[in-house]
C-alpha cells in the first residue's frame, strides 16, 4: 500500500492537480451558452495524455533503470571486484582494499540521460578526534591536486557510463589507490561500512552547511 501511495504521488498526483487547476479555469471562464462537448472533449485528451506521460515515467524510472542499474553492476568491470572478494550491497559492491573499504557501484540521477560509475573510499569522519573543518574541506577539494571529490566521510571519484565505455578494472583500482593513499597521508583512518553507514545523515547535514558557506 505505501509503495501504492509513493509510486501515486511522484508521477500520477502533479500531473492530476495541474488536470483540475485547468479543468477549473475553463470552467471559471466557460460560457455556458456554447455546447459542452468540445470542453469535455479536451479535458478527456489532456487526461488520457498526461496519464500516458506519467507512465512513461513511471515505466522509465521505475522498471527500465532499476534493470539497467543491475545489468551494470553485473558487468565484467564489477566482476573483477567481485572475483577480489566484494559483496553486492544495493547499489555497490563492497569490499576492502589496504585495509579501507571500497564501495563500487552505479549512481543515477533524474537528471542523467547514462548512470555514473561511482567508486568511494570511506574513512572514519572523526579520525582527527572532530570533523572536518570548513577550511580543510574546501582545501582538500582542490581539483587541481586531486582528481577525486573529498568528501567528509569519503573520498569519490565518478565515471559516466556513456563516456567511459571501455573503463576496465586498473583504471578505477588505480584512482582506488591514489585515494588510499591521500587517505594515509592525511591521517585519515578506515572505517567499516555498518560504522559509516551510522554517521551517514549527520555528515550530509554537515556537508550542506559547509557548501552554502562556501
Amino acid at each position: 500500500m505505501k509503495k501504492a501511495w509513493y509510486i501515486y504521488k511522484r508521477y500520477f498526483l502533479a500531473p492530476q492537480i495541474l488536470l483540475f487547476v485547468i479543468l477549473g479555469i475553463a470552467l471559471v471562464n466557460f460560457d455556458k451558452s456554447e455546447t459542452q462537448y468540445p470542453l469535455i472533449f479536451i479535458i478527456l485528451s489532456l487526461f488520457i495524455m498526461l496519464s500516458l506521460l506519467s507512465a512513461m515515467r513511471y515505466y522509465n524510472y521505475e522498471v527500465l533503470r532499476p534493470k539497467k542499474i543491475i545489468d551494470e553492476l553485473n558487468s565484467e568491470l564489477f566482476n573483477e571486484f567481485k572475483r577480489n572478494g566484494f559483496k553486492l550491497k544495493g547499489r555497490d559492491w563492497v569490499g576492502q582494499i589496504r585495509d579501507y573499504t571500497v564501495l563500487a557501484g552505479i549512481e543515477w540521477e533524474n537528471h542523467q540521460e547514462t548512470p555514473d560509475y561511482r567508486f568511494r573510499v570511506l574513512f572514519d569522519p572523526l579520525s582527527l578526534g572532530r570533523n572536518l573543518s570548513l577550511e580543510e574541506y574546501v582545501n582538500y577539494n582542490d581539483l587541481e591536486k586531486n582528481n577525486f571529490y573529498v568528501n567528509l566521510s569519503h573520498l569519490e571519484k565518478s565515471h559516466n557510463l556513456k563516456a567511459s565505455s571501455s573503463l576496465n578494472y586498473n583504471r578505477p583500482l588505480s584512482v582506488i589507490n591514489s585515494m588510499v593513499d591521500y587517505l594515509i597521508i592525511k591521517n585519515l583512518i578506515p572505517i567499516t561500512h555498518k560504522e559509516w553507514g551510522k554517521h551517514v545523515f549527520n555528515i550530509e547535514r554537515m556537508e550542506k552547511k559547509y557548501l552554502s558557506k562556501i
